[in-house]
């Protein structure tokens, strides 16, 4: 049975019942429709694996364990599609489930050897990663810059946290994630237009994402400053390693259900959005993978259809393994229960990076000064825990198209300035959090367009030093500690 693809739409073969239907069937122990669950597939799940690890042996039984993994999990899982859906949307559902499940075993096994439920050691000569993630940029990624492209095909096709492509890139850990998560936002939207073009765009494929904040070097940082909804992006790819994702989950669900939602929203966006991109990226398996799956499939899920329950019988050896693998998962499950709750303990309860500045024994304040567009500015900084915050008051509206845009600039005039984010004058009425007291002389303020600028204009608009010698306003000129 081989599977179809169109650039447009995905896998899709119509001499076969729909995706949906074969996983559904799967379900209830079908393994004729989940071995034609299996050949409609399989190119899209083999490529990734075979894209992210460097052994092609390591790549197979990675494959294999996709479809034990999805045999597993499907039928716990809502796919949030109904019979009255299109057929073409069903499938997307589904192939981006399936997409989605793949990335996350291939990477975890890549980065651990290990999944859970099925223990450590899995992969037969565990080669590690793919040093070479190549494939061609498909027309999807066009609105990418090409940085922004290899960013997110790293992420996605090769695997990497956000910290392993900084290396790669040479880039800071702060520039990685804005880059992944530029670029899946640049993916979204493409999606979007070419639904829209197809006619098939039902619903908002996503809420509009505020407009992005600078992020800063460690994950923690980013929810000290309130800014984890901004690495759903980055998240979607599987482009944080664990501890750092149930930080920003924690983070996340500490303020709240409409937090949440948000959360969910650009997960979902983003996810569809890069399966969609990436869809032309196909490899078929070892021919004789299928039948090394099916023979690994458990006796007992076949289905009520085809095998009487009550004759099913388990040798002792069986028995004990099973026995030992749900003491192992109840375990696992115990374990993340509790570090998800201290998690949320700790931010729900802990003080906010201001509070912190405030209470460091050598906090200081700079004297308010005033912006050219009649606010004030002060910043609050303590070298103690290398952190400060700008607060802005009385900022007036600006025109439609521009906005305020904060940046650290260094002490080095031959380092780049690092933008704390594009903002409205109501943005403004909470404090901007920042890091790197050391490698930083001053918080300045432009006016840029409204999507940000990668380094401030020359029109300074106001601008506050982050330790006292040099305390007031400096307007206009370039960006130069010599003026």
């Amino acid at each position: 049975m081989d599977a179809t693809c169109t650039a447009e739409n995905g896998p899709h073969d119509d001499a076969l019942p729909s995706l949906d239907v074969l996983l559904r069937l799967s379900c209830e122990g079908d393994r004729a429709a989940f071995a034609a669950f299996y050949d409609t597939t399989v190119s899209w799940v083999h490529a990734l694996s075979r894209s992210v690890l460097a052994s092609e042996a390591d790549a197979a039984e990675a494959t294999a364990l996709v479809y034990l993994t999805a045999w597993d999990e499907a039928p716990d899982t809502d796919m949030d599609v109904t019979e009255d859906d299109d057929v073409r949307r069903r499938e997307r559902t589904v192939f981006t489930w399936l997409e989605v499940l793949a990335h996350r075993v291939v990477t975890t096994l890549a980065r651990t050897d290990s999944l859970p439920e099925r223990g450590h050691g899995l992969l037969p000569e565990n080669a590690g990663k793919s040093e070479d993630v190549t494939a061609e940029r498909p027309l999807s990624c066009a609105s990418l810059t090409d940085e922004q492209y290899r960013a997110v095909s790293l992420a996605w096709l090769g695997g990497r946290t956000c910290r392993r492509l900084a290396e790669e890139m040479g880039v800071p850990a702060a520039r990685a994630k804005e880059l992944v998560r530029d670029g899946v936002q640049a993916l979204v939207a493409a999606h979007r237009d070419a639904e829209q073009e197809r006619g098939t765009l039902t619903g908002p494929l996503s809420t509009t994402p505020p407009r992005a904040a600078g992020l800063m070097d460690t994950v923690r940082a980013d929810v000290e400053a309130g800014r984890g909804l901004e690495l759903a992006d980055v998240a979607a790819l599987d482009a944080l390693d664990a501890d750092e994702r149930t930080l920003v989950e924690g983070s996340v669900a500490a303020r709240g259900p409409s937090e949440g939602t948000l959360w969910r929203t650009r997960l979902r966006a983003a996810r569809n959005a890069v399966t969609w991109a990436f869809r032309s990226v196909q490899e078929e398996p070892p021919s004789e993978l299928l039948d090394r799956i099916l023979r690994r499939l458990p006796a007992q899920d076949i289905g009520v259809a085809l095998v009487d329950h009550d004759e099913v019988r388990h040798s002792p050896e069986e028995e004990a393994t099973g026995r030992r693998r749900m003491v192992a998962v109840v375990g696992i499950a115990a374990l993340l229960v509790v570090a998800a709750l201290v998690t949320a303990l700790v931010l729900l309860t802990g003080p906010t990076l201001p509070e912190k500045v405030d209470r460091a024994d050598d906090v200081y304040t700079s004297t308010p000064v005033d912006t050219r567009d009649g606010g004030t500015m002060q910043v609050a900084t303590s070298r103690d825990i290398d952190a400060g915050y700008v607060r802005l008051e009385g900022l007036r509206p600006l025109p439609q198209g521009q906005a305020y845009q904060l940046w650290l600039l260094p002490k080095d005039e031959s380092q780049q300035a690092q933008s704390l984010g594009v903002f409205s004058a109501e943005d403004l009425t909470e404090p901007v959090t920042f890091h790197g007291i050391d490698a930083h002389e001053a918080v300045g303020m432009t006016v840029e367009p409204e999507a940000g600028a990668e380094q401030p204009s020359d029109d300074v608009h106001s601008s506050v030093v982050l330790r006292p010698g040099n305390d007031g306003p400096r307007y206009g000129g370039k960006w130069t500690m010599d003026d």
